[in-house]
Parts: structure tokens; C-alpha cells; sequence
């Protein structure tokens, strides 16, 4: 769609199409979830800036862990707000609802993608996030904007679900309906493996 839309409208721009820059496949058949566990799993992972929803996602796991006590949040990246992370989540992380991992490898980011139940990043502005397309390999449910290019990854109520910037009171609402309601999030994982593959 992009590319069609960049090449009709700026003809004498030469537009590349890339390859997906993820190997599906790494995520295939890969969850370490038990259907006995208790724990509700959300992981978010991208550069701590603020422009990436920092504020906002902190809005929402505050809002959680005061909910639930069986969710557990994973906070993945770097980013000059790593520290202001662990300062206002440093109750949390006491409690075990957060564990904030900052940057990690290839391994160890694959694994917690796969052993969550929902990702969510509440970003500002993006392109294409290619944490999006990891989680959709690994058949997770995501909680995004709609912003840039995502509405093209992630469709509203098929294998997701799309908020305005800033939306955070609609985002709890959702997590509360997937972590009461488990088998809407693994549909909608399902469809999001599905999208990958086709």
C-alpha cells in the first residue's frame, strides 16, 4: 500500500520495498505459556522516550497493578527514560507486577515475547514497528495507536486493538476484557500469525 501510494504520488522519487526485516518463523510455535497460568503477562518493548508513550504506558500499569494482582508487566529497551521507569514503577517492581529488563538480546527478547499474553506499545508516531510484527509472529494479541503505519499491521477487534494517543482509560478497559476474557486474546493472536504468514 505504501510503496503504491509513495510511487503514484511522488513520481521521481525511486521507493524500495524491503523485505520483512523479522524471521517469522523464530516465533513459530515458540509460547511458553501454560494454560494454568495465573499470571496475566503484558510486555512492551521499544526505546524509553517519551514520544514512544512512556507516560501513557505508565498511566496504564499503575492502573493495572492497582486492578489485578496477577498481572505482571515487562518493560523492554533502553532510552534516556529507562531510569524515570524504574523510579515511578519502583513499587510495583517490589510487588513483582513489573520487572523492567532495559536492553536485551535477540534470545532473550524472543522468549519474552512469546511467554507473554498481550504487547502493547503506545507510541506516538511510528512507521512500521517491527516489535509489532515479532509479536504477531509469536500469535499475541496488540494494543497500539493508530498512528502511521500501524492500522496496516494491526486491524481494530480482528487481531488487536487501535487507540487515539493518549487513550489510556480505553486501553485499561480492553486489558481488563482480554485478562477476563483469555480466549478473545488468543483469536486475535491467531489472526495476527495468520496476517504474517500471508
Amino acid at each position: 500500500y505504501w510503496c503504491n501510494y509513495f510511487r503514484s504520488s511522488f513520481p521521481k522519487v525511486t521507493v524500495y520495498s524491503v523485505p520483512n526485516p523479522i524471521i517469522a518463523d523464530q516465533y513459530k510455535n515458540t509460547n511458553t505459556r501454560t494454560e494454568t497460568s495465573s499470571r496475566f503477562v503484558i510486555t512492551s518493548l521499544f526505546r524509553l522516550v517519551k514520544e514512544k508513550g512512556v507516560y501513557e504506558m505508565l498511566t496504564v500499569i499503575k492502573s493495572m497493578c492497582s486492578q489485578f494482582e496477577n498481572v505482571e508487566f515487562v518493560i523492554i529497551g533502553g532510552g534516556p527514560m529507562l531510569n524515570d521507569v524504574y523510579q515511578a514503577l519502583e513499587t510495583d517492581i517490589k510487588r513483582g507486577n513489573v520487572r523492567v529488563l532495559g536492553f536485551v538480546d535477540d534470545t532473550t527478547k524472543i522468549k519474552e515475547i512469546c511467554a507473554c499474553d498481550v504487547y502493547m506499545m503506545l507510541t506516538h508516531f511510528d512507521l512500521m514497528p517491527i516489535s509489532i510484527m515479532e509479536a504477531m509472529s509469536a500469535s499475541k494479541p496488540v494494543l497500539t495507536t493508530r498512528v502511521g503505519g500501524i492500522p496496516e499491521m494491526v486491524e481494530d477487534g480482528l487481531n488487536g486493538f487501535l487507540f487515539e494517543v493518549g487513550e489510556t482509560e480505553e486501553v485499561v478497559t480492553k486489558l481488563n476484557i482480554l485478562i477476563k476474557q483469555r480466549d478473545v486474546g488468543k483469536a486475535m493472536g491467531k489472526k495476527g500469525r495468520e496476517k504474517v504468514d500471508t
